[in-house]
């Protein structure tokens, strides 16, 4: 199966700063510079970690290794949204206070409970990847765990939804895991904390096989491998991707393993 090019539009990062954190993220701007020769790890004032970390309410900067630029194993995700055209149709402008309440319900579960980094809204879509800028040897599991808590809150988006007379929505979403490089990429005055590389790409066009195959979530053979039995997943078979010389063995992740019956086992 052929899987096209996908286009990733500019870096969307939705902030709600109060008073309190514009002036304490100035602050923080103005002591890292200082903190620089005195090599200390400097914490930015509690109101406003999230802001200066991308992840809510998690560690000090000192875990931010380097912004340069460095190769390690990661885990990266794309997700999109299905029957979003029809719904905006139907909606018009009203179709973005609708999108920023499903946001509003996916980003926590991302960033809070499951410790990933949120790096950009694509359209209806969202990028996020684990293990950086903090470390996580759970970066695999934590990634399939947040898709999957993603659906089941899509399903009560979904109720919400008909209560409105609307149609329903479902995420597809495609998850790699493999060497990527992390840093800061961007020009003067304008940057994002982003991952690059084969790894990356093969996330996202794994999310768009998802509509060849069936499927709503896809991951690759390495996410597999990390997993070590924590997920009941179900092979789906070798897919031929752009830019891959060979067919990518791929998986659906189907729950988790202790919440597995006898039904899923059999799927």
């Amino acid at each position: 199966l052929k899987m096209g090019e996908i286009v990733v539009a500019p870096s969307l990062f939705p902030c709600a700063l109060t008073e309190h954190g514009r002036a304490g993220q100035l602050f923080y701007q103005t002591a890292r510079q200082l903190d620089f020769f005195l090599n200390e790890p400097l914490e930015p004032p509690d109101g406003d970690r999230r802001f200066a970390l991308g992840i809510g309410g998690q560690g000090p900067r000192a875990q931010f290794k380097n912004f340069a630029g460095e190769c390690r194993e990661m885990t990266v995700a794309f997700t999109d949204l299905a029957g979003f055209t029809s719904l905006s149709e139907r909606l018009g402008e009203r179709i973005v206070p609708l999108l920023n309440e499903l946001f509003g319900e996916l980003v926590p579960i991302i960033r809070d409970h499951h410790q990933g980094y949120v790096n950009k809204f694509i359209g209806d879509g969202i990028m996020f990847f684990y293990n950086a800028p903090l470390e996580s040897p759970r970066h695999a599991a934590d990634a399939v765990a947040s898709v999957l808590d993603m659906h089941e809150a899509i399903e009560r988006f979904n109720a919400r939804l008909k209560e409105r007379a609307l149609p329903s929505v479902f995420i597809r979403a495609g998850i790699a895991s493999g060497e990527m490089i992390i840093g800061d990429a961007g020009g003067a005055g304008t940057t994002d904390y982003t991952v690059l590389g084969d790894v990356v790409n093969l996330a996202s066009r794994l999310q768009s096989g998802n509509k060849a195959t069936g499927t709503r979530t896809l991951i690759n053979a390495r996410s597999a491998e990390l997993l070590y039995d924590q997920f009941l997943l179900r092979p789906i078979g070798r897919l031929e991707v752009v830019g891959k010389s060979e067919a990518v063995m791929t998986f659906e992740p189907i729950c988790a393993a202790s919440a597995a019956t006898e039904q899923t086992r059999r799927l």
